[in-house]
Parts: C-alpha cells; structure tokens; sequence
C-alpha cells in the first residue's frame, strides 16, 4: 500500500516536472536569448517593422539579439536597456505574423535623452536637450522633459513623463515645430478645433493633420505621435 503511494507521488512530481520544463508557456517566460533577428523580422507586417524600427531608430539601437519577455512581447537588446514590443498575431496570406499590442516600453536603469525620445517621438533629441538632473532634461525653445516617479510608470501613466513649456509665449513657435518633427506640416486651427476651444475653455489647442496638440497647465499634450 505504502508503495503504491510513494509510486503515485512519484509520477505526480514527474508530470510536475515535465511541464515546468517543457511547456512552450513556461519556457517562453524564462528569457532566452537569440540571435537571429532577420528571422524575426520575418514574422513582422510591415507596419510592424516599420513601428518597431523607428523606436529603435530613437534609441541608437541595431540590435543583434533578442528575447521573448512572454508570449506575446519581443525585447531588443540595445545598449544600457532593453526595448519591448507588445505584439497580436494575425493571419496573413503568407502566413501568421506580429502586428503591435500596446504601448512599447523600455528597461532601462537610469532617465535620459534616449529615454525621452523613445517616449517622446525623437523629441529629446529635436529640442537638443540636455540632462541636468536625475529626472530632468533641460531643452531648448524654452522647454523642460521631465520625469515624475520611476521609469516603469511612463508606460501607465501619461503625467509620468512630462514635456513643460516654461513660456506660454513660445506656444505658436513650439507647436508649429512639434507639428513639423511628427507631422511635416503646420499646426492649424480648423472649424472642429475652434468649437473644441470653447467647449473645453483651452485656449492653447491646435490641429496638425491627424493628431492634435494642446498646452495645459504648461504641459504639452499630443495625440497620435
């Protein structure tokens, strides 16, 4: 009797075993590093591609390696930090692909110019700022980035990473600039954002093609980056 208790603990703690190291969840959760990145990229559409390139683009990174954080995020190993890519798989004539899933996120140990590009759409870089601080980068056009809490917050909240405008009297100069980085184009008020202005009693808003960007409180606010 007490054999064949001992035998069926045994086979429990064999099965136990077998799917914490054979599971295709499980193994994908332990970071992995590979090297073939082209066979990666295989698997992009390209609106993938192009995403994930240009965020890296922001960062200085041409990664030659790389990881799965879970089933569904691919970090790049870039210097000082890793940068990670929600994706959702899609079926395509081709075959399966990765399409992007969420907000990309950095790991990263310590607030810099790159950080903030990669937040901020090659911003960082655009107003030539400069770190003085910890948490804070100081730019040119009258403009602060500055970091509120650790890094990991960005990602959940959008006050985390602030872009401040110390002189409101630079708004028409500064908005016209963001609109040209991301848009090539000029920041305009259309008939939609005039009613917008009265109905939200902002006075700082404007429409740049497809996104649009508004001063609060100091605090530079734009959509669809």
């Amino acid at each position: 009797m007490l054999y064949k208790i001992f035998f069926g603990i045994l086979v429990i703690l064999i099965v136990i075993v077998g799917i914490y190291y054979f599971s295709p969840a499980l193994i994908i959760s332990k970071p992995n590093t590979l090297t073939n990145t082209t066979e990666l990229y295989s698997f992009f559409t390209p609106y993938m591609k192009d995403y994930v390139d240009t965020r890296l683009d922001y960062i200085d990174c041409q990664p030659t390696e790389y990881y799965y954080e879970n089933n569904d995020t691919v970090c790049f190993i870039c210097e000082n930090m890793d940068a990670c890519f929600g994706f959702v798989r899609v079926i395509r004539e081709e075959g399966v692909k990765f399409n992007p899933l969420g907000e990309p996120y950095l790991k990263a140990n310590k607030f810099d110019v790159r950080v903030a590009d990669f937040y901020k759409d090659g911003l960082a870089s655009y107003f030539n700022c400069k770190k003085i601080s910890d948490n804070v980068l100081d730019c040119e056009h009258e403009i602060s980035i500055i970091l509120n809490g650790p890094l990991e917050n960005i990602t959940q909240n959008p006050l985390a990473l602030e872009i401040r405008l110390k002189d409101k009297s630079r708004w028409n100069e500064v908005k016209d600039l963001i609109c040209k980085k991301l848009r090539n184009s000029k920041c305009v008020e259309t008939e939609e954002i005039v009613k917008l202005k009265e109905l939200s009693k902002i006075s700082y808003l404007c429409a740049c093609q497809d996104m649009k960007i508004i001063l609060f409180n100091n605090t530079i606010f734009y959509s669809g980056g």
